[in-house]
């Protein structure tokens, strides 16, 4: 459903890298949407590794992926470090 949007993303981080870790969240988020919970989950650990100062909105992102993927003990770690 969302494939259209991810290959448009793609396009914008090979035309202007500037914005990579944005385009990134928005593939994430894309790629949740579409219930491929995994690779929604890969994207946001990039952007988190990278871009420290969205990690309380990507943790909560996080969170439902991997309540999704059926990890909740997981799910529980990213929420002690949301409310920390």
């Amino acid at each position: 459903m969302y494939s259209k949007a991810i290959d448009e993303y793609k396009e914008a981080i090979n035309m202007d890298s500037r914005n990579k870790y944005s385009v990134l969240l928005g593939i994430a988020d894309c790629h949740k949407l579409n219930g491929d919970y995994q690779l929604a989950l890969n994207n946001y650990n990039l952007v988190a590794t990278n871009q420290p100062n969205l990690l309380k909105d990507i943790y909560l992102k996080r969170v439902m992926c991997l309540l999704e993927l059926k990890h909740p003990d997981k799910a529980l770690s990213e929420i002690d470090l949301v409310v920390q």
